[in-house]
């Protein structure tokens, strides 16, 4: 027996390929039981979580023998949603219960966010085409979007938002490299449709278009930038966005694609240079602060004697002392790709660069933001 579990889009469940009923799950939160479940990494070939930590998922502020007999309750209904023919008293070949630890066993089981994690894992670090597509193609819709108010869900959807963001990315560079101007477009015009506020998405599109002389096209694209950029974070474009709608409106017209992005990586403004003397080493002493400032958090963390791994964390936007566009242009670059890299690691879950922005837009400070993110 196959058990396939579909957490993108919308949950579904199908054993040997048929979906489950509706009527077979009995109880709401049976189904959201194995939601939880199939939403933990892999440990010794199973899924696991606490039953304290289940039920208090489930019954928040429940007291315990009530909470228990409704976990006992809701776990009854999964099995049997699970294996209509189990018979009283066997035990379960998917949902284990050993030490209070419930357990969905994986053998049989396979689930489209570990896949879409697992490969584009993978795909980001090989840069090959082939294997993004594949990873994109997993990714059918937001995670559990029936979901989308519990606490639950929040930080893992951004964190696979922002995977997803990170191959298109990819993908558009690597197009436009390769002179697949339909395709680069279509990547770019998927990212901005995830996140509205990618400057960098807004700018492929722009360039794209002026490459093909439908500068009115271009001219379109940066107003729209603008535009979301003030109502969704309160802030204008970045230079280097206003400096490409500059030479699109002067008709200069952009260099080759190939000359703007490596066919195997996607540039980003932490890898512009920055020309001049002095002006680079600037860069170099504000990435030097930005490393001493984290090691002294990484001791600070230390000192409290907190045991405990980190789960959840969010890389707020850096900024700079120096009035100096080309070093927030750096800062912004560093941050997004610091974002991007750590997404990558799959012991950690991290908020998106849309999410950091617009706590950064609140103005609140480091520590109340991540109060409110809960990181």
């Amino acid at each position: 027996m196959l058990v396939a579990i579909h957490l993108f889009g919308s949950f579904r469940l199908l054993v040997d390929g048929v979906p489950i009923d509706e009527a077979r799950w009995g109880r709401r939160k049976s189904k959201t039981l194995v939601k939880l479940l199939a939403l933990q990494p892999l440990r010794q070939s199973s899924r696991q979580m606490h039953r304290e930590e289940l039920i208090e998922v489930l019954w928040p502020g429940q007291d315990s023998e009530q909470g228990l007999n409704n976990f006992h309750k809701v776990l009854h209904a999964a099995r049997r949603a699970l294996e209509p023919g189990l018979s009283a008293g066997s035990s379960s070949r998917f949902l284990q219960m050993r030490d209070q630890l419930l357990m969905l066993q994986s053998d049989e089981i396979s689930v489209d966010v570990s896949e879409f994690e697992a490969l584009a894992e993978v795909a980001l670090k090989t840069g090959a085409r082939g294997q993004i597509e594949a990873a994109l193609a997993i990714y059918r819709g937001e995670l559990l979007p029936e979901d989308l108010y519990e606490d639950w869900t929040a930080v893992r959807r951004e964190q696979l938002r922002s995977q997803k963001e990170s191959l298109l990315l990819r993908l558009a560079a690597i197009c436009e490299a390769s002179a697949d101007t339909r395709q680069a477009i279509e990547a770019y015009r998927q990212l901005v449709a995830s996140n509205p506020c990618n400057e960098e998405a807004h700018r492929g599109l722009m360039r794209l278009h002026a490459a093909l002389g439908q500068r009115h096209l271009a001219v379109e694209q940066f107003r729209a930038c603008k535009d979301v950029l003030r109502r969704e974070l309160d802030v204008e474009p970045e230079p280097a966005t206003v400096q490409l709608y500059e030479r699109v409106l002067a008709g200069a017209g952009e260099p080759p694609a190939g000359s703007l992005v490596n066919s195997t990586e996607a540039t980003t403004p932490a890898t512009a240079a920055v020309p001049g003397g002095k002006r680079s080493r600037r860069l170099w002493y504000a990435v030097a602060a930005i490393l001493l400032a984290g090691l002294g958090a990484l001791a600070a963390y230390r000192s409290l004697g907190l045991a405990a791994p980190v789960k959840f964390i969010a890389i707020m936007p850096l900024s700079t002392a120096a009035d100096s566009p080309d070093l927030d242009y750096v800062a912004d670059g560093i941050t997004e790709s610091v974002i991007n890299d750590l997404s990558r690691l799959r012991q950690v879950r991290v908020m998106a660069r849309s999410t950091v922005y617009l706590y950064r837009a609140k103005g609140l400070d480091s520590m109340a933001a991540a109060a409110q993110m809960k990181v």
